[in-house]
């Protein structure tokens, strides 16, 4: 765009312009960045319009080639005078973008449809030759329809036309790195819309996406795949094309494919070869209960958490793998082996909740014998674990989750994990708050909740906190993989974790040989913790 003719000067607010049958008042102008004002003008009945006032000689090609897309605010009137070009464009129809993800009022409704509204509209902008030089949601009103609209179509530019340099958290990386941006870079942009869209909550830093569920543990498997692509920092690695963009979340989230006849279930557990050294103990603990006629189990990975001065992490993981081994072959496994039929609702999560408040009680029981008397006080550390523990039903598979061991999903080529961290991180991240201002970033990993939650009085009572596990439902598709595992596997394997984890979890059909070989590769390429891997294959 071309330097504003220092001769033209803005109208001044109070001025009144005739323009066609419109009599309008101004007010305060707004200068673009580059040339021209916004401002708003007002007929005499009160009914509200936006000026845009450009240089008549500088008229950008963007600009008119933008007033003819669909979902572009185009002017309703327009003229040009004394060299001055003035448009005038209707009201925003309906709030901004900016305003719906800041108040989070029904989005739960409208995410998906807004989604694809939004992409289609920026296809449209690229379809036409232009890209975005700026993004922000304040820049897009919800029309009565339910359609994203685009309210200033100034901020579009033809190829080869320099972006803004008003950088924000919807600037690609490489356009905050001095580069012209173009759709390859809008497509960073969009991500990060349709991640607020489909989430109700927008990063607080460019690039760093939260797991999705953090925020919407409802979302279906392939939502963080399609995002984590749309925004990568790589402009290569994401999609060709918004139309791609729209293809993937499409194709990865509706349902579909067929329920697994079977499944089979393998694990393996290391100690880990550095953690052997400070402490030759297991902490972990795992426990698969399954009936092939029924197709129906229990499934359990176990973290003890190695901080305890009372107990021990071992002696928590081990007891909440003798509630679970208990109910299996108690009056839960009676009724999932037995019952006929759909189980009734709830059920499920019911069983989950209370074989982890038996483990609590049984850590409880452990903690009020007479040995200790005397010695436990509001400083002690209980023993304590952390737990990812499942019903299966067929195809439908109940979870519940306590502290950071995770439940990973591999479908269709795409890891996702599906559990939810109970963590200082995610607390901090659920409060709208950014886990960098931390003091002590060492600290984001602590536990919120695991089994053997306790109050200690200075007289040495006792007081059971209220265990609450987050639990999801996950329905089982023919060829689906799944690792249940403790924290050891992910730290130990490092930054591409999940690529690793991906790649074995894909390789073979016996589940334990995929158990013991994603335990050697985490203990080979770091070993600080005690690793255990559960795996279950649907067929």
């Amino acid at each position: 765009m071309t330097t504003r003719p220092k001769s033209l000067r803005a109208l001044e607010a109070g001025s009144r312009i005739q323009i066609d049958a419109l009599e309008l008042t101004l007010g305060s102008a707004r200068s673009l960045e580059a040339q021209g004002w916004w401002r708003q003008g007002r007929e005499a009945s009160g009914a509200a319009h936006r000026v845009l006032e450009l240089p008549a000689d500088a008229v950008p090609p963007a600009l008119v080639r933008a007033f003819e897309i669909p979902g572009v605010a185009a002017p309703c009137a327009r003229q040009e005078s004394e060299g001055r070009a003035l448009f005038v464009l209707r009201e925003a129809p309906g709030p901004s973008l900016e305003w719906l993800l800041r108040r989070r009022e029904g989005l739960a409704l409208w995410d998906v449809s807004l989604v694809e509204s939004l992409v289609a509209l920026f296809q449209r902008v690229h379809d036409a030759g232009l890209f975005f030089g700026h993004l922000a949601p304040a820049m897009f009103s919800l029309a009565a329809d339910g359609s994203l609209q685009l309210e200033e179509p100034d901020r579009l530019r033809l190829a080869g036309e320099a972006s803004d340099r008003e950088l924000n958290l919807f600037s690609a990386p490489e356009v905050a790195g001095g580069s012209n941006g173009g759709p390859r870079s809008d497509l960073f942009g969009l991500g990060m819309l349709a991640y607020g869209l489909l989430t109700g909550r927008l990063p607080a830093h460019r690039g760093d996406l939260p797991l999705p569920r953090v925020y919407r543990r409802s979302l279906p498997h392939g939502v963080a795949t399609v995002l984590s692509r749309a925004s990568a920092a790589s402009m290569q690695a994401r999609h060709e094309s918004c139309r791609a963009f729209a293809e993937d979340l499409r194709a990865r989230t509706v349902p579909k494919g067929a329920s697994p006849e079977g499944v089979s279930v393998g694990a393996a557990s290391e100690i880990g070869r550095i953690k052997r050294q400070a402490m030759p103990v297991n902490q972990d603990a795992w426990y698969i209960g399954l009936d092939a006629a029924s197709r129906r189990g229990i499934l359990l990975v176990a973290d003890g958490v190695s901080t305890a001065d009372v107990g021990s992490g071992d002696l928590a993981s081990g007891m909440v793998r003798e509630a679970v081994r208990d109910s299996w072959e108690g009056a839960v496994g009676e009724i999932l082996r037995t019952h006929k039929g759909p189980l009734p609702d709830e059920w499920a999560k019911a069983a989950l909740e209370a074989m982890l408040e038996d483990a609590n009680a049984r850590i409880y029981a452990f903690l009020k014998q007479p040995i200790f008397v005397g010695s436990l006080g509001p400083s002690t550390h209980p023993p304590g674990s952390t737990a990812v523990l499942c019903i299966l039903d067929s195809d439908k598979l109940t979870v519940a989750n306590l502290g950071d061991s995770r439940l990973y999903l591999l479908r269709e080529g795409a890891l996702e994990q599906m559990t939810v961290d109970q963590d200082l991180r995610t607390e901090l991240l659920q409060a709208g708050r950014d886990p960098r201002a931390l003091p002590d970033p060492g600290a984001l990993g602590a536990l919120t909740q695991s089994v053997g939650s306790f109050f200690f009085d200075p007289e040495g009572g006792i007081t059971s906190r209220s265990l609450e596990p987050e639990v999801t439902e996950i329905y089982l598709r023919a060829g689906d993989r799944l690792l249940l595992c403790s924290d050891g596997v992910p730290d130990c394997l490092g930054e591409n974790a999940e690529a690793l984890i991906a790649r074995e979890l894909a390789l073979g059909d016996e589940p334990s040989e995929i158990a013991a070989r994603l335990c050697r590769l985490a203990d080979e390429s770091l070993g600080a913790d005690n690793i255990t891997a559960l795996v279950l294959l649907a067929v």
